[in-house]
Parts: structure tokens; sequence; C-alpha cells
């Protein structure tokens, strides 16, 4: 066999081992990209449940910062009180 003969027959083969390697890169990116997929849809749905769960779990600092006004507005005024009752 002349060089001629062979050349496309091993070209041939290292196409097909090329294309093999590369199909199975496909693959793996493939099975990659849908378990980010899967990971990312987790993660919207735990982010999702604790938007759900916050107004419930936390309070606002403007809202802190009023009832403890109102708290101590009735504190005040039952101070006042005892100290009135205790001057008459």
């Amino acid at each position: 066999m002349e060089w001629k003969e062979v050349f496309p027959l091993v070209l041939t083969i290292m196409i097909g081992i090329i294309a093999y390697f590369l199909k199975q890169l496909h693959k793996q990116i493939s099975d990659n990209n849908d378990e980010r997929k899967r990971e990312i849809e987790e993660l919207r749905n735990d982010f999702d449940e604790m938007k759900d769960k916050m107004p419930f779990t936390y309070v606002l600092r403007e809202d802190y910062i009023r009832s403890m006004a109102a708290f101590g507005n009735k504190l005040d005024k039952i101070h006042d009180h005892i100290v009135l009752k205790d001057k008459g």
C-alpha cells in the first residue's frame, strides 16, 4: 500500500475519533447545563419561599420604632398616673 492509499483511511479514522470525543463533550456539557438549570430552579423556589415567610419573621425598622414609641408613651402615662397617685 502506498501513502496516498493509507492517508484517507488514517484521516477518516482521526475524524471519527475527534467526532466521538466532541459528541461525548457535548453530552457532558448538556448534562451539566440541565443540572445547573435544576439547581437554579431550586434556588428560585427557596427564595420565593423565603420571601413569603419574611413578613411573618422580620419587622421593618420603621414599624419597630413606631411600636416602641407607642410603648414608651404608654409607660409614660403609667408613670404619670403612679406619680400623681403618690402625691394625692
